[in-house]
């Protein structure tokens, strides 16, 4: 059976939606023989009459595709939306416009033309075979369900070392991915697994009622194993397909008159599945990602929403989605994780296919609608009719949140799926009255057209591969007008110096996709440095209008903004270049080196006010601010609090020890006062809360700056705010000591050379003994400073004391701490501190 092997084929190879280009020659070759041979009728036997209606969509499809590829006129082309880019690429450089397609990327609509084969084949081939040879595909597809799953097991027992066993690898290695690329994918499969188990197994009242174990019951055990297998994938969505298909068989048993009986083992199912998550952290993880629901792609859809409209009806051409979104990404959506499909397989048609495939799809969904109510409802057929709905049915729901049926296995199996809703041919049944001679023109026009499939196959193929290894001569050599090969033999010329060889594979690439930004960034450069300023920098504009994650093109841009002082343009692409983590350290150098600029700093803190991810390396990293950097970013940090949101104090705290450690005092004491808003300017120079009324161990004071009071709290001694006795409605200091010499709490002050006073209030408590602790003042260059002896200007319980020092001129600074005296023994003593004041 051919369908068979394509089936295996796929298993083997299909199982990553890109980057694999000979895997997917394999399954595609596969795919063009099953597809000739069924479309000549050697494989099966004649369509039934309900097979009219899909083979015309399918029919349909392929002239779609071709519709994209026909050279239209130049008049036609130039009114398409969103063609003016293209239109004003060709003008710069000097290329008629001429007739072109209707694709805005020719080469990847024929590779996403190809990438169809073999779901329609498997299709084609299903709906010629008897309902047994079906119900064979059936079973096997179950076995390999299970084959992915052990798989899987494999794999995530390996640990670090599963790569080894890993077919694909990418950031989903060491999951149970099984034959896949990552887990959403696995987890389809197995899901698919445990419906078809589900639909096959037998009513388990019957098997109970002859008393015996039927040998088919191990399809139930293995529904549970499935389950377990979707689960541990660890995909929400899969677990919820899983939820959908568990209902599928539920009324497929309330069909049969079973539904008691099955609803006893979903309800098992489901609490095993619970004390599953329960005890299993595995599983509980896969749970509690249900609980995120800012997912990205509620971030990035209505972007590709634009590009459909910016793009009107006609569409942009299949297989066009990843250049063109890159041309609408928005800058709040960009990230160091780029999309190369739109997780959502309706807009992605709309925006490639516009609205013909929109229409076409309408008209499949109402083919499957048909085929829900003309299907067969008793016997084999009916069962894989019902069974081939449910998993479509699935895999088209999970199309709206990714792109299962992009990836070949998948595909396949939706064809396999769509087509058991169709009738099999009767038995007996022989083809139409034709003459011998009229019956082999026709199958040799089949083979005719196959063998120009399997050379289109096999020649994008191999360049698809060639390019994907980056050797642009051999891709060149198989297909000399391959768009991109063009642009990379273009860039390697560049990087060789061949600029007159770079300048020539530059234009010919964009002479065919005038939107590749490779193509136009090499050009760019090139006419630049022969001295056309103007044109390169046309050029390299409309490359940076098509994607902000060319981080050469972006670099050439913010160098020229730069120089023309254009620092909106500057700090929007650094911006770019920092949100995709591109040249990341370099960027964030130059943040801090614009900082130094006024005209920048707004832009700068704008740019910062919208809270991109580089934030917290901007504020957190300190070797990236040379010393001639700091005001500027001092000055930035001062332009962002003015801002709604302004700077959190977790984030200006680096920069200011920073400044301490540098003896920048009185800088660090500028930016923290900035932190504190309006007001704080009054406390300048002196003690800051030495009323006590802000809490330096809550939460939100965290951290703490070296300007306000750090309370010590450790072995021997500890402070903390409270009400104090005698202070009614106030807060104060709460000290206690078991042991002497203990440092309790301090704060750094700024205080100019002169005679100082420190004054504060002691209140005494029962059991208090304030005169175990002593007051010291010691100048950040670790001389200690003297204290004159204490002065009671008030006396009883709440007394007020002043002690006299002097401020040398070689002191700028200067902690002042509350220590434990040494005559502290292990029994503990405590007081209570307030209105401390330097003055």
């Amino acid at each position: 059976m051919l369908p068979l092997l394509l089936l295996i084929a796929a298993f083997l190879f299909g199982g990553a939606a890109a980057g694999q280009p000979l895997r997917d020659l394999a399954v595609g070759l596969v795919a063009v023989v099953v597809l000739g041979l069924a479309a000549a009728g050697w494989i099966g036997r004649p369509f039934s009459p309900s097979a009219r209606v899909p083979l015309i969509l399918i029919g349909l499809l392929g002239l779609l595709f071709v519709a994209q590829l026909v050279p239209l006129p130049a008049g036609l082309w130039s009114s398409l939306a969103g063609r003016d880019l293209s239109a004003s690429v060709l003008a710069l450089i000097g290329a008629p416009v001429g007739p072109r397609p209707l694709s805005v990327d020719p080469e990847l609509t024929v590779l996403a033309a190809l990438a169809v084969l073999p779901g329609v084949a498997m299709a084609v081939a299903v709906m010629r075979m008897s309902a047994s040879q079906r119900l064979v595909l059936v079973w096997a597809t179950i076995a390999l369900a299970l084959a992915s799953l052990v798989f899987g097991v494999l794999q995530a027992s390996f640990g670090a070392q599963a790569g080894t066993i890993t077919l694909y690898t990418n950031a989903h290695t060491g999951l149970p991915i099984g034959v896949f690329a990552n887990t959403n994918h696995q987890a389809d499969l197995l899901v698919i697994g445990f419906v078809l188990a589900g639909m096959f197994a037998p009513p388990i009242r019957d098997a109970m009622a002859r008393r015996r174990f039927d040998r088919s019951m191990w399809l139930y055990g293995l529904m549970v194993v499935f389950a377990a297998g979707v689960v541990a994938c660890g995909s929400r969505s899969g677990i919820a397909l899983m939820g959908l298909g568990l209902v599928a068989i539920v009324l497929r048993e309330r069909l049969a008159g079973h539904v008691r009986t099955l609803a006893i083992g979903g309800i098992g199912l489901v609490v095993a599945l619970g004390l599953l998550v329960a005890f299993n952290p595995i599983f509980a993880r896969a749970f509690a990602d249900f609980s995120n629901t800012d997912d990205g792609r509620f971030h990035f859809w209505p972007n590709v929403v634009y590009a459909i409209e910016h793009f009107g009806w006609t569409g942009t051409g299949a297989g066009s989605f990843d250049g063109v979104y890159r041309s609408v990404e928005t800058l709040d959506t960009l990230s160091q994780r780029y999309l190369n499909h739109a997780h959502n397989d309706y807009l992605e048609l709309m925006l490639e296919m516009g609205v013909p495939g929109a229409l076409l799809l309408i008209a499949f969904m109402g083919v499957l609608v048909w085929r829900v109510i003309r299907r067969p409802t008793t016997g084999v057929e009916g069962w894989l009719a019902y069974a081939g709905l449910s998993c479509s049915g699935l895999l088209l729901l999970h199309s709206m949140v990714d792109y299962p049926l992009r990836t070949p296995l998948l595909s396949v199996v939706f064809g396999l799926c769509c087509a058991l809703l169709i009738d099999p041919p009767a038995r007996g049944e022989q083809p139409a009255a034709a003459s011998g001679a009229l019956r082999w023109v026709r199958r040799g026009a089949v083979v005719i057209a196959a063998a120009g499939l399997g050379y289109v196959t096999v020649l994008y193929g191999l360049t698809a591969s060639a390019i994907e290894a980056g050797d642009a001569k051999t891709a060149l050599r198989i297909r000399p007008n391959s768009a991109e090969a063009l642009s990379i033999a273009a860039e390697q010329a560049l990087g060789r110096d061949d600029v007159r060889s770079a300048e020539r594979y530059a234009r010919a690439s964009l002479a065919i996709t005038p939107r590749d930004v490779r193509a136009l960034r090499v050009l760019g450069i090139v006419v630049t440095l022969s001295g056309q300023t103007q044109l390169g920098g046309q050029l390299l504009l409309s490359a940076g209008s098509l994607s902000w994650r060319d981080e050469i093109t972006q670099v050439w841009l913010i160098r020229a903004a730069l120089s023309e002082r254009n620092f909106v343009t500057a700090s929007q692409r650094i911006d770019a270049l920092l949100r995709s983590r591109q040249l990341f350290d370099e960027m964030l150098r130059l943040v801090h080196d614009m900082a130094r600029t006024a005209e920048a700093r707004p832009e700068l803190a704008a740019r910062l006010a919208d809270e991109p991810l580089w934030r917290r390396e901007f504020f957190g990293d300190m070797k990236a601010i040379a010393p001639e950097s700091e005001a500027g970013h001092l000055l930035l940090i001062e332009a962002l609090i003015q801002h709604e949101g302004g700077a959190r104090r977790s984030e200006v705290a680096p920069f200011v020890e920073h400044l301490i450690k540098r003896g920048q005092l009185g800088a660090a004491r500028r930016l923290w006062l900035a932190t504190r808003g309006p007001g704080a300017e009054t406390v300048a120079g002196g003690i800051f809360d030495g009323d006590f009324t802000q809490d330096p161990l809550a939460e939100d004071q965290q951290p703490r700056y070296p300007f306000e009071w750090q309370f010590d709290a450790g072995s021997g001694g500890n402070a903390a705010l409270g009400a104090a006795p005698l202070l009614v409605g106030e807060d104060a200091m709460f000290v206690q000591a078991s042991a002497p010499n203990v440092r309790l709490a301090r704060q750094l002050i700024l205080l100019p050379a002169g005679a100082r006073q420190l004054r504060y209030d002691v209140v005494d408590s029962e059991g208090g003994a304030p005169d175990q602790f002593r007051w010291r003042i010691l100048c950040i260059n670790g001389t200690e400073l003297k204290l004159g002896p204490v002065r009671r200007e008030t006396s009883g319980q709440k007394r007020t004391s002043v002690q006299d020092f002097a401020v040398p001129a070689n002191c700028p600074a200067m902690y002042v701490e509350l220590y434990s005296r040494a005559g502290v023994s292990s029994s503990p003593v405590e007081a209570w501190f307030d209105h401390v004041v330097v003055q």
